[in-house]
């Protein structure tokens, strides 16, 4: 219908359909009509399965179930759909539940399911890509050496066929070297093929001939930066000089540390140094050229820098370390100038503990191989993300009667990175390839919902700020990420702010707890993401408040200080009293046998008192009591006994009462300096005469003057 011109126009598929077969006898019944972002038609149908018509009208695709598929639709009849915020068609059924059309096939499986011969391996022990852009597989049980173009993957040629290999011959190893050369490991020896000429060269093992390879069972190839060929074999290594035809062997020597660790070879990896590096079950070695050795690193259980297992699968160099990866110890970072691992496992970084291959990309990223899947690992940040089963990183081949169905399992160091930065994973029953630039991924920032918030196990209502006692102090949340691709894949992260110090990151856990936290103001940060790592960080934090108990505020903090204070204020002031009154019963003691009446005490205190008053006796600073007594005819003790019983003093205390008052008014009446003031007073020192100024006075004889001038 065209509502402008109010006119209609007819589609007859029925026509159609029949000539392609696609129609059943029963009419073609339309359940639903949706357009979507891309303005391709969607219709569904009874019984007939959905159709895509294109944005021109013209292309019609047709789905259906398909018992041989496990990915496709689950049912025939399909009466409704829907397209989400994500990109992603959602489509309902009849019995058979909702069905979601992804878009997240990741990668390339190769193998028997998509060629047009049956010549492809089963399985995958090595891959090369040469010079022309081929690449060639080994295989090792079904005993096949093949090869594949690149743009032609479906086509497959077999390599037995042109080389003539011998009977039963198991292939391990390729190499493809700087000169184009394809070095092939097998069982029976080592070979050199030409891939232009088609002529090949072969290396065997020779008892009596050291000028030969230690071994006719080839597990490993590599080429070093002189074009010297390294083989690994179930025996030793050996080093093949091509510039001067001569040939090195090395082996594992029982007495012998600085010898190979093991016999058996599982891998060897030239660096940027031309350093060579020699991966076995039993540690891994650094080949000194000087001397002919090895460096031997080994796993000991009292070294945290030492490796983390023995068994050595694969050895890759990226952004200034190697990269070790290992059976049973996870993947091990070797740094050159420490000569130090750090290793990275299931328990410290959930990572597998058993790392099959290792290469990288040009955006400081690993790329591993697992027993079933692959992961991208961050060197800077050292995150990665999982890829399995549901980013598409499948395949079942049904080999033959006696093993049938074969799983997706990848091969020990079966990977390589071509010149155009393609990523090759072999193992059971074929091979994964893949660009890194190249994947799709899904760049929707799915939103978060809260589904529980719990105080104490409760739910609690979200407000914009919560407010809790101070016995509610355990807190959960739980969130989910609204992304329904690969929801399995989903992470979440978690920051309580003024309690955690940084992001916590959970995993594929949507929930966390925090308990006994203490008194105090938080903010409860959350973050999600999609499956591919994408983060959602426009969320809204949550404001909560735990009140503490009385005895944890500042109020009672400050009552308690404040009866601390008195109690050491009586304390002191009761220590005081004590003083004071030993020191009187002590006087009274002192003068308890005295001669002396009460009489006789006033009659001294009155001619003391009359001579200070009437003479300047005072003023000299000699004054002493001897002297005194001796002015006064009366006996030293006599005249000692009564200043102290009277005027609660000692000798010199009393006369400088009398010095004091001389001073205040030389410092009203004159402007003398206060150091002749003091001498002048009476006093025989400028320090004494101040500290006894302002012990009396409360304030110096400076302050004091000025409040006269």
């Amino acid at each position: 219908y065209n509502p402008e011109s109010h006119s209609l126009k007819k589609f007859v598929f029925e026509k159609d359909l029949k000539k392609i077969r696609r129609l059943d006898k029963q009419k073609l019944t339309i359940m639903f009509i949706m357009e979507d972002k891309e303005h391709n038609l969607w219709f569904g149908t009874w019984f007939n399965g959905l159709y895509q018509l294109s944005e021109n009208r013209k292309e019609l695709r047709h789905y259906m179930p398909n018992p041989t598929n496990p990915n496709a639709l689950t049912s025939n009849i399909i009466h409704s759909g829907f397209q989400d915020n994500a990109g992603y068609m959602w489509f309902g059924t009849e019995f058979t539940g909702i069905n979601i059309l992804k878009k997240n096939k990741k990668f390339i499986i190769h193998s028997n399911n998509a060629t047009k011969n049956n010549l492809f391996p089963h399985l995958i022990e090595s891959i090369v890509v040469d010079n022309s852009n081929r690449v060639w597989l080994a295989a090792s049980e079904d005993k096949r050496l093949v090869y594949f173009k690149k743009n032609n993957p479906g086509n497959i040629f077999d390599v037995n066929a042109i080389i003539k290999f011998p009977k039963n011959t198991w292939f391990f190893s390729l190499l493809s070297d700087s000169q184009g050369f394809i070095w092939i490991g097998t069982n029976k020896g080592l070979y050199q093929y030409n891939p232009e000429t088609h002529t090949k060269k072969v290396y065997k093992y020779e008892p009596e001939n050291y000028a030969s390879i230690i071994s006719n069972f080839i597990t490993s190839l590599a080429e070093d930066h002189d074009g010297n060929i390294w083989v690994g074999t179930n025996r030793g290594l050996t080093k093949i000089d091509r510039t001067n035809n001569r040939f090195y062997r090395f082996s594992s020597e029982e007495k012998n540390p600085n010898s190979l660790s093991d016999n058996i070879i599982q891998c060897i990896y030239c660096d940027s140094n031309n350093d060579i590096w020699v991966g076995t079950r039993s540690g891994l070695n650094k080949f000194i050229p000087e001397t002919g050795t090895f460096s031997v690193f080994k796993h000991h259980d009292k070294q945290n820098n030492s490796i983390s297992a023995n068994k050595i699968n694969t050895i890759h160099e990226f952004n200034g370390s190697l990269w070790i990866g290992t059976q049973g110890g996870g993947l091990n970072q070797f740094d050159f100038d420490t000569q130090k691992f750090t290793f990275y496992n299931r328990e410290n970084a959930s990572l597998s503990d058993n790392i099959k291959g290792v290469t990288s990309d040009s955006h400081g990223n690993l790329w591993i191989s697992t027993s079933k899947t692959i992961i991208k690992f961050s060197t800077l940040t050292k995150q990665h993300i999982t890829y399995k089963k549901s980013d598409g990183l499948e395949n079942k081949e049904f080999i033959n009667p006696s093993i049938g169905w074969q799983e997706l399992a990848f091969n020990t160091n079966t990977v390589y990175k071509d010149k155009k930065g393609f990523l090759y994973f072999g193992g059971m029953s074929g091979i994964t390839y893949f660009h890194p630039d190249s994947l799709p991924q899904n760049n929707y920032k799915a939103p978060l919902i809260i589904n529980q918030f719990l105080v104490n196990g409760k739910p609690h209502p979200i407000e914009e700020s919560i407010v809790l006692k101070p016995n509610q102090n355990h807190i959960t949340l739980a969130i989910t990420s609204l992304n329904y691709i690969q929801p399995d894949k989903n992470k979440y992260a978690f920051y309580l702010e003024y309690y955690d110090s940084i992001w916590h990151y959970t995993g594929t856990k949507n929930i966390v707890e925090y308990f006994n936290v203490p008194a105090g103001k938080y903010r409860l940060h959350y973050r999600g993401s999609n499956n591919d790592d994408i983060w959602n960080d426009d969320t809204k934090p949550i404001n909560i408040t735990i009140l503490p108990y009385f005895y944890q505020t500042k109020s009672f903090y400050l009552l308690i200080s404040l009866f601390f204070l008195l109690i050491m204020l009586s304390f002191y002031a009761h220590n005081i009293y004590i003083k004071q009154k030993i020191k009187k019963q002590k006087e009274n003691l002192r003068y308890s046998k005295s001669s002396l009446s009460t009489e006789e005490i006033n009659t001294i205190n009155t001619l003391l008192t009359d001579k200070l008053k009437h003479s300047n006796i005072f003023l000299e600073p000699d004054l002493y009591l001897n002297k005194l007594a001796g002015i006064l005819n009366v006996k030293p003790n006599h005249l000692s006994q009564v200043i102290n019983q009277v005027h609660n003093r000692n000798f010199n205390e009393f006369i400088n009462l009398y010095r004091l008052e001389e001073a205040k008014k030389l410092l009203k009446e004159t402007d003398l300096k206060i150091e002749a003031v003091a001498y002048d007073s009476g006093f025989n020192s400028l320090t004494t005469f101040n500290s006894f100024f302002k012990k009396e006075v409360g304030m110096t004889p400076s302050s004091y003057r000025k409040q006269y001038k």
